[in-house]
């Protein structure tokens, strides 16, 4: 925001910050978005492979699992 604006900006972001606001249609939507995305993943043998490397190579730590989460991880989102 701009230096002029200083007050209200500040007290926008301490709404945000104080009082953030999760509508639960639009979690399910990006849920099922994410999803999709890991089905559509399944087809392209390089993203298949990165997966595999990344479970391989990193065995153990949470490098290990896709930062963009799985089924059961996405699934238990609420």
């Amino acid at each position: 925001f701009l230096a002029k604006d200083t007050d209200l900006g500040l007290e926008l972001l301490a709404d945000v910050l104080v009082r953030p606001r999760l509508d639960a249609g639009e979690v399910d939507k990006q849920r099922g978005l994410a999803l999709d995305a890991l089905a559509a993943a399944r087809d392209e043998p390089s993203q298949v492979i990165g997966r595999y490397f990344g479970a391989f190579t990193f065995q153990g730590h949470p490098f290990a699992r896709p930062s963009s989460g799985d089924e059961r991880s996405l699934g238990r989102l609420g």
